[in-house]
């Protein structure tokens, strides 16, 4: 069974810098207090898929715990992985591929939560890797 602790502060950890990065992109063009709500509902919806992603991976993996971390470590790996997921998003939407095919434009928020889903698991692995051992028998 997953950890559920850790994977709640661990997308704590994602939630801090997704909500100030897609808040300040929906203030940038235009100022209201829907575009500030978009940021937060946005930033609750891929913090949901990247704990989702963390849970998942932990219960899919079935770690066994060797000792317990400090609960500052799964948000400090949080936070890390949502600024990797969320320079890699960038990254690949500058891409002119990624930018001009209408297909990739309509399913953006889907392709959006795949990279963040799997950046829920590479953080399972990250922040689990020396502290728990896959249940092996």
């Amino acid at each position: 069974m997953g950890n559920l602790k850790s994977s709640l502060l661990g997308a704590l950890g994602f939630f801090v810098p997704t909500l100030i990065l897609l808040t300040a992109l929906n203030l940038i063009n235009m100022p209201h207090i829907g575009d500030l709500s978009e940021g937060l509902v946005f930033s609750l919806y891929f913090s949901a898929i990247f704990f989702g992603g963390l849970y998942g991976g932990a219960w899919a993996f079935q770690f066994k715990v060797l000792r317990y971390q400090k609960s500052y470590v799964p948000i400090i790996v949080g936070a890390i992985m949502g600024d990797i997921a969320w320079a890699l998003i960038t990254i690949l939407w500058i891409l002119p591929l990624m930018r001009d095919s209408y297909v990739m434009v309509i399913n953006s928020v889907f392709i959006n939560s795949l990279i963040i889903f799997f950046s829920g698991l590479a953080a399972t692995r990250i922040s689990l890797g020396r502290i728990y051992t896959p249940v092996t028998d």
